[in-house]
C-alpha cells in the first residue's frame, strides 16, 4: 500500500527530528550562488513526498493509472530535489514531477499542486475548485490557508514548518492522518 516503508519511515523520522527537536537548518546566505536546489527546497521536497503517505486520496482511481503527478506552478525552485522522487512509486503509481507555467485545466490533473510565494497572484483557479477536483494544494504565502489551501509550508526560526487547513481537507474529502496533524505547527479548523 505505501511505498518502501523502511525508506519512508527513516526519512520521516529524520524530518520529524528536524522539526520537533528544534535543530537548526542553515540556509544559504543572501549573496551565495546556489549550485543546486537550496536546502530549504530539498527539505520541502522531502516533506511533500512524505505528506502523500499520510493522506487518504479521494479520487485517485480517476487519475491515470500509471502516474502520480506532483505539479509545481510557476517558477520551479525545487530543481532536482523534487525530481529525485521520480524513481519512486506511490500507491503503485510512478511519481511524475510536472512544472506548469500558466493556469489551465491541466492543474486539475495533478494529485499535488505546489504554489510558491508570488505565484498565487497569477490567475490560478480558486484553491477550492482545485481541492474539489482532488488536488492537494500546498503553498507558501501567508494567507494560503485562508484562501482555501490545504497545507502551508513556511520558514520559522531557521526551520521549515507546516500548517494544515483541516476544514479545507475535509471539504475536499482528503483524510489526513492524526500522525501528520500532530506534527503540524498549527491546524486550522
Amino acid at each position: 500500500m505505501f511505498l518502501r516503508a523502511g525508506v519512508l519511515r527513516s526519512s520521516l523520522f529524520l524530518i520529524c527530528c528536524l522539526l520537533s527537536v528544534g535543530n537548526k537548518v542553515e540556509f544559504a546566505e543572501a549573496g551565495q550562488e546556489p549550485t543546486g536546489p537550496s536546502i530549504e527546497y530539498q527539505i520541502k521536497a522531502s516533506l511533500i513526498f512524505n505528506f502523500i503517505q499520510f493522506i487518504e486520496w479521494p479520487n485517485l482511481e480517476a487519475a491515470p493509472a500509471s502516474t502520480f503527478r506532483i505539479c509545481v506552478f510557476g517558477k520551479d525552485q525545487f530543481g532536482s530535489a523534487l525530481s529525485y522522487f521520480e524513481k519512486e512509486t506511490v500507491f503503485d503509481r510512478r511519481v511524475q514531477k510536472v512544472v506548469l507555467s500558466s493556469p489551465s485545466e491541466e492543474l486539475k490533473t495533478c494529485q499535488v499542486l505546489y504554489i510558491p510565494r508570488g505565484a498565487e497572484n497569477e490567475e490560478v483557479p480558486t484553491l477550492t475548485s482545485l481541492n474539489e477536483a482532488g488536488v492537494l494544494t500546498i503553498g507558501e504565502s501567508e494567507d494560503f490557508l485562508e484562501k482555501g489551501g490545504i497545507i502551508r509550508l513556511a520558514r520559522a526560526d531557521q526551520k521549515i514548518i507546516f500548517d494544515i487547513n483541516r476544514r479545507a481537507s475535509l471539504e475536499s474529502h482528503f483524510k489526513i492522518t492524526s500522525k501528520l496533524l500532530r506534527l503540524a505547527r498549527q491546524v486550522v479548523d
